[in-house]
């Protein structure tokens, strides 16, 4: 491919993201002062989705839970091990 083949086409591909540059810039977000991200965190709160909470009861079920489960994980080795 000759050089001036390839410089066409890289000028072509330029022309392509200047214009999609453009049609993203117009949208509106940049030009009030807001990022997309900004104006979707507007749109949803803060984080963009509702946090979830746990109460200190359920969280010492899961705890009293793991434990058992990594107790009989260790049960299960010490056997392997003798």
């Amino acid at each position: 491919m000759a050089t001036d083949e390839i410089l066409k086409l890289l000028i072509a591909e330029r022309n392509k993201l200047d214009a999609a540059i453009r049609a993203l810039s117009d949208s509106g977000f940049e030009s009030r002062g807001k990022t997309l991200k900004a104006a979707v965190q507007e749109s949803h709160g803060k984080t963009g989705k509702a946090k979830r909470v746990i109460s200190p009861e359920a969280r010492a079920k899961m705890a009293k839970a793991q434990q058992a489960r990594w107790a009989k994980v260790k049960k299960a080795s010490k056997k392997e091990a003798k």
